[in-house]
């Protein structure tokens, strides 16, 4: 992921660099709103957003953010049962699987305008607002070890390690199995990128924004049995972002 991320920076930055090139064009229009929206990929996860603005003045817009993300831990480490030549792959020790929604406010700042249909206009984006966890219960396939009848079939349980040892475990189960056992938390959300635009019609976005983000909660969110579980989640980002200027 933080790949990616440094590969896409380089990206637009010599993009931005080579495109920068005085040239006469047409005038204008002044945009009033905007939209746009795209997947995201993050050292600690990915997801999915959407942005409304409208114009302030000539450099800033504002308006709101909503996203939906999966979280995922560098702690992660994923294990088989060599009972099952069959059996699935599952996180060992993690309990909990972490979804987050985001409601923020956006200010955006431009640092440098389009001189050409071919160029790159530059924003400065920072958002604040609410988070919201949803803590889903983790559920595996558990079944007894040496059991090589095929009638007798895994059952799907909570994962407790206590009572699941390695080898009762046959894989994981399915990921909605337990959404409505979610247990659900507030938290704070900002996020600060620096945002690409390239499309060469005026009336369209498509955006390449890269920065940082950062939630935080009051408790620490229990996703693994055992280890250091936490309540802030700092990660570099990279989204790609496509939508609409309105007059």
């Amino acid at each position: 992921m933080i790949q990616l991320v440094k590969i896409l920076f380089f990206v637009a930055l010599s993009t931005s660099a080579w495109s920068q090139i005085p040239a006469q064009e047409e005038i204008d229009y002044i945009y009033r709103s905007h939209w746009y929206f795209g997947p995201k990929v993050a050292t600690n996860g990915f997801g999915v957003e959407f942005n409304y603005e409208k114009r302030i003045n000539e450099n800033f817009r504002h308006g709101f953010h909503v996203s939906i993300n999966h979280l995922k831990s560098h702690k992660e480490s994923r294990k088989t049962n060599p009972f099952y030549e069959d059996s699935k792959s599952y996180i060992f020790g993690k309990i909990n699987s972490l979804y987050t929604g985001h409601l923020t406010y956006v200010i955006s700042k431009k640092l440098f305008e389009k001189k050409r249909f071919s160029g790159v206009a530059i924003r400065y984006n920072q958002q604040i607002g609410l988070s919201c966890a949803a803590i889903k219960p983790v559920y595996l396939k558990i079944k007894e070890p040496y059991v090589q009848d095929l009638s007798v079939k895994p059952s799907d349980e909570r994962y407790d390690p206590n009572i699941h040892p390695e080898e009762f475990i046959y894989g994981r189960s399915s990921e909605f199995l337990g959404l409505f056992d979610s247990k659900l938390k507030l938290g704070l959300y900002v996020k600060s990128g620096i945002q690409f635009e390239i499309n060469r019609n005026k009336s369209k976005i498509s955006a390449v924004e890269l920065g940082f983000q950062l939630e935080a909660f009051s408790k620490k969110i229990p996703e693994f049995y055992i280890g250091k579980n936490k309540n802030v989640f700092p990660s570099l980002y990279a989204v790609v972002q496509f939508g609409k200027n309105k007059i």
